[in-house]
Formats: structure tokens, C-alpha cells, sequence
């Protein structure tokens, strides 16, 4: 991809552009990863996968990143499997295990008799 010629021939053009949502060139990274979160902040799926990029573009976010994550518990359209999935992001994040508690505490006022949440 590094030794393609610019412009590229305009068929290879044409079907890049339908086929590909691509980040214009010049455009910060993490300012389109925030517009992003901002616009899919009721989704905890799109949620979670920005805040997954925003980790990798700045480690130094992380602890930004947890709170941002807890919060998507209070969100209606959160799932059991949701919970899980934040939690298995919290692992690869190496968040410490009062972050994890904390999570798993919210998602235990939600839902009370899930077992997925007593062995967490």
C-alpha cells in the first residue's frame, strides 16, 4: 500500500470510496474517534469500541476510559452480555480490580440474580 501512486487510477478510486469509510487525510485520529463516541454514546457496543481505540491512541486516557465505561450501566439498551464484554475490555486494559468491582456492583443493582455476576 506504501508504493501505490497518488492520485490512485481512478477504478481503484471509485471502489475504495463505496466500499470503505475512510478517516480524509489530515484528520486527528482521536478528534474523529471522539466524534464518534459522541454520536453512538447510547450504544454500550459503539461506546466500548471507542473507547477501545481512544486506549490505544493514548494510554494515558485509561483511567478516563473506566469511568467513561462504568457509566454505560446506567444505560437502557445495556445487556448482560454487555456487562461482560466491558468487563473482558477491563481485563485487557489491566484495570485494577476495584474498577472491575465497581462495574460489577452496578450491573448487580440492574440485575440481582444474574449468576454471570457473582463469579466476576
Amino acid at each position: 500500500m506504501d508504493t501505490l501512486p497518488e492520485p490512485l487510477p481512478e477504478p481503484v478510486a471509485k471502489t475504495i470510496e463505496s466500499s470503505f469509510k475512510l478517516v480524509p487525510k489530515g484528520t486527528s485520529l482521536a478528534d474523529y474517534n471522539n466524534e464518534y463516541l459522541a454520536k453512538h454514546k447510547q450504544s454500550p457496543a459503539h461506546v466500548r469500541s471507542a473507547l477501545r481505540v481512544r486506549q490505544l491512541l493514548d494510554p494515558n486516557t485509561k483511567s478516563q476510559n473506566e469511568k467513561e465505561l462504568q457509566s454505560t450501566i446506567s444505560n437502557g439498551n445495556l445487556s448482560l452480555e454487555d456487562v461482560q464484554d466491558s468487563l473482558d475490555l477491563l481485563g485487557e486494559w489491566k484495570s485494577e480490580s476495584n474498577v472491575k468491582e465497581t462495574l460489577v456492583e452496578a450491573a448487580k443493582k440492574k440485575w440481582p440474580q444474574a449468576t454471570i455476576l457473582k463469579k466476576a
